[in-house]
């Protein structure tokens, strides 16, 4: 079928409110951006033809759709009111279930401005399209070249998560020069790298099932250079692709439904449904060998629910395993068994979230702590972390174990400044932004880790800690547990440090201070953390001047007022009242 605008696949299709100002700016800049990074950019405007047809074909056949998300409330337009929401747009909601139909990823965008209106936005979602609430939205600044690249740098990281995920529709692929989907499967297969050596030795491959792939056909998968030349050293010669002469589409399904059962008789079928995406790869191995049979669709998803269901039963009874043993080694204080089996299952998020618990829950122990550090359970803990990076759960716990492995244990605190984990941290807070337990089990990291610590002072500062927790703060104003470790953080990277001081003042930390203490006036904790901060900041001529016009004074009264019996609120607070007054 002729492709409607060309190349008829695209990285990214933008969709966006043609009505709203803002929407139409933040996706001109968007796709020039993109397209300088080399990407296939699908936008209205710069497209030959914008029908509903062309809009469709660019939605369903995008690895990534990305919806730009603005509400700029009621325009007149001919004498007509026009809502601008992008959730009241007919046609941004057409495109958002269309890719959703296709299995696009679909990626949110803000402006900056609307960062505080994610959870409005979602609300004003129709219920089949909320679950962009799972996913953590992307806030671009237009006004800031330094932002507005981070930005674009995290889009193009997801867009390689999505292609990850997406694989290409399987009658297309299994129509190119007759290749059946067998071949194309185990060609994808080995794209994986790290399993190509193992599915030739177990004999999952064979030459048999090579002889259709030629050059055109790695092309059209994506082999580099490198990995044709790998994949080419690897086919024996009897797997050499030969002429053949042009097949009808059902001759072409024939093969390849005579290939499947082959491959199946030789017993190689569950050694490939051990390996990694089984389900996506008998997905497109049964629709291609059922598309030539009169089957009904009900009879075909019931076959691929069947090899799905299948799939997942292995991963589920292996990750089950690995959790039971984690338990049990818990139980017996094997720190050693917990960190053998997170290096066993190196990519079963559950198995490393639940690893990550397991050490949480010893560590409050001071020999556990120390017996966990020296044994390697921190470098554990911060791989599981760059590995599962997208996995929220997987990033809470982690922080968490920290919180406690850090506590009073000096050399924790430099272990996980030398293994990586402060940079793992702060690349958590930044993925997880929207996600307020992820948030406040970071900040509480932070905050053990620089208690009397002035080289992971310096790193955090350097590494952009204190701007990552004040946009916590900003985020999660009504979070009480996100405010009082926000607020200790802050104090604890203050101290003795006047880099950070300056650092906090033009982040505004002291801002975010004043606010933390007016919306938890009864939460004693928050109350001592933000009177510490003001102590430690009013050093810093700036920080003092800031946080006198911001308020600060009149809340710390108001402090001392609500929390007459606290004596570590009395003493904090008159400590910081004597300070910024002098």
């Amino acid at each position: 079928m002729p492709t409607i605008n060309a190349p008829g696949r695209w990285d990214v299709f933008i969709s966006h409110s043609q009505r709203d100002a803002n929407a139409t700016t933040l996706a001109e800049g968007i796709f020039a951006s993109l397209k300088e990074r080399g990407l296939d950019v699908w936008l209205d405007v710069k497209m030959n033809k914008r029908d509903v047809a062309a809009m469709e074909e660019g939605a369903k056949n995008a690895t990534m759709v990305i919806a730009i998300v603005t509400d700029g409330g009621i325009i007149r337009v001919d004498k007509d009111d026009v809502d601008t929401a992008f959730f009241r747009r007919d046609f941004c909601l057409k495109e958002m279930r269309w890719a959703k139909s296709a299995g696009a990823a679909i990626q949110p965008v803000i402006r900056v401005e609307d960062k505080k209106r994610v959870g409005e936005f979602i609300a004003s979602a129709p219920d089949d399209l909320k679950d962009v609430g799972e996913v953590d939205w992307v806030d671009l600044n237009r006004g800031a070249v330094q932002y507005w690249n981070v930005g674009m740098d995290i889009l193009v990281q997801r867009l390689e998560e999505a292609r990850k995920r997406v694989r290409q529709p399987a009658e297309e692929a299994a129509g190119k020069n007759g290749m059946h989907a067998d071949a194309l499967a185990l060609l994808k297969e080995m794209h994986l790298g790290k399993y190509a050596d193992a599915l030739f030795k177990e004999g999952v491959v064979t030459a048999a099932d090579l002889s259709l792939v030629d050059d055109e056909i790695m092309d059209d998968v994506g082999f580099s250079k490198l990995e044709k030349k790998k994949f080419l050293k690897q086919r024996p010669s009897s797997a050499r692709p030969t002429s053949r002469a042009p097949e009808s589409s059902i001759s072409t399904v024939r093969r390849g439904q005579a290939a499947m059962d082959s491959f199946k008789a030789r017993g190689n079928w569950r050694k490939l449904a051990n390996v990694r995406d089984a389900a996506t790869r008998l997905h497109i191995l049964s629709v291609d060998a059922t598309a030539g049979r009169a089957v009904t669709a009900r009879e075909k998803a019931k076959e691929i629910e069947s090899y799905r269901q299948q799939a997942m039963a292995r991963e589920s009874a292996k990750t089950s395993t690995a959790i039971m043993s984690i338990t049990e080694a818990e139980g017996r204080n094997n720190v050693h068994a917990i960190i053998e089996t997170m290096k066993l299952n190196v990519a079963d998020a559950g198995v490393q979230k639940h690893a990550c618990r397991a050490f949480e829950d010893l560590s409050p122990n001071s020999e556990n702590r120390t017996r966990i550090g020296k044994m390697g359970g921190i470098e554990a803990v911060v791989e599981a972390m760059k590995r599962h990076e997208n996995h929220a759960g997987v990033q809470e716990q982690a922080c968490a174990a920290f919180i406690n492995l850090t506590s009073d244990n000096d050399e924790n605190q430099s272990r996980i400044g030398q293994a990586g984990g402060i940079e793992a941290v702060l690349s958590a807070m930044k993925r997880h932004e929207n996600h307020a337990d992820v948030q406040e089990y970071a900040c509480g990291a932070l905050r053990n880790l620089t208690s009397d610590n002035d080289e992971n002072r310096t790193r955090i500062g350097q590494a952009g800690g204190i701007e990552a927790v004040v946009e916590a703060m900003k985020r999660h104003e009504n979070h009480a547990g996100v405010q009082e470790n926000a607020c200790g953080a802050l104090g604890n990277l203050s101290s003795n440090h006047p880099e950070n001081k300056s650092r906090i003042g033009h982040a505004g930390g002291i801002e975010a201070v004043v606010e933390a203490m007016k919306r938890h006036e009864n939460n004693a904790d928050v109350q001592v953390d933000a009177c510490v901060l003001f102590y430690n900041t009013s050093s810093n001529a700036e920080c003092k001047r800031r946080a006198i016009d911001g308020g600060a004074i009149p809340a710390i009264e108001a402090a001392r007022r609500n929390h007459p019996n606290n004596d570590e609120v009395q003493t904090e607070a008159s400590d910081a009242l004597d300070r910024l007054g002098s």
